[in-house]
């Protein structure tokens, strides 16, 4: 199963792809880990604004779509509520 994992508590965004199937341990397929310079930094410079793109090119490097994913993860905290609340409102809206 192809799960997608992010965490968006803190200034840093992480994103990654992970096979997980049954009986074997996680595998790391891809990742990506950028710092922003703001939770609330904009069009530029936030998660909310970087978020999908960061999923996208996960994604394209592994020759996979959106529905090849079929789980998603998230990281809650602690951390930036508003950076909780763009985690959460994508994976959601996914």
């Amino acid at each position: 199963m192809l799960v997608a994992a992010l965490d968006t508590a803190t200034l840093t965004l992480s994103c990654a792809l992970v096979e997980i199937g049954p009986g074997a341990a996680p595998e790391l397929l891809c990742d990506r880990t950028d710092r922003s310079a703001a939770p609330g930094a904009g069009p530029s410079g936030g998660h909310g604004a970087r978020l999908p793109g960061a999923l996208q090119d996960l994604l394209v490097a592994l020759g996979k779509t959106l529905p090849d994913v079929e789980g998603y993860a998230i990281g809650l905290g602690p951390g930036s509520f508003t950076g909780l609340r763009i985690g959460l409102a994508t994976w959601k809206g996914l």
